[in-house]
Parts: structure tokens; sequence; C-alpha cells
């Protein structure tokens, strides 16, 4: 599999097209398949979600979307909000938070 730049992507769209699009990620968040202890360890989802980020900044992206906020998806592992806790923001949600504050 070859990995390629979001400029030499947004390259290719302008030359095909004949003008820039924004080029981004639909969705992204940890695959939890059967680990929902990964997914449950507050240390591992903040360095995830920050290191994530990170590399999508450094790519140039013009958009990201996280998901999900909370839609029970791995066993609620992967929401940002904790449905059994009042709805209580989850460590991956103060991380991305955080980290955008950084920037504004």
């Amino acid at each position: 599999m070859t990995c390629h730049s979001s400029s030499s992507v947004k390259g290719w769209v302008h030359e095909i097209l004949g003008k820039d699009l924004p080029v981004g990620i639909t969705e992204w968040n940890m695959d939890s398949g059967n680990n929902q202890t990964l997914a449950n360890d507050c240390n591992f989802m903040e360095q995830l979600s920050v290191k994530t980020l990170k590399a999508m900044i450094s790519a140039h992206l013009d958009f990201a979307n996280q998901f999900d906020a909370k839609s029970y998806s791995g066993y609620g592992t992967l929401d940002m909000f904790d449905r059994d806790n009042n709805d209580q923001p989850k460590c991956q949600f103060n991380a991305i938070k955080d980290l955008i504050s950084q920037y504004r």
C-alpha cells in the first residue's frame, strides 16, 4: 500500500478537475475490534487522539471528522461521552478539546 501526502492528493485533484477541493478524512477513530481494554484505557486514548490529530495537521488536511460522539460504537468504548455516567466527556474528548484549544 502506498501512502500519499495530502499535497500530492490535492495536486492530483487539481490536475484532474482543474480546481482545488478540500481533502480530508470522513471518519477516524480507533478500531476497537475485540480490544475494549485499550479503548477504555484513558492514557492510550489520549495519546492516540493527539498523535492522530497531529499527523493529520502535519499532512495539511482540510478536515477530519472523529467517529463518534455517542452511538454505543464499540459497546460504548469509542464514544466521546459516557452514557453510563450522565454523558460526562471521556478522555478522548478532553484530549481533542485540549489540542484544539492550542490552535485558537
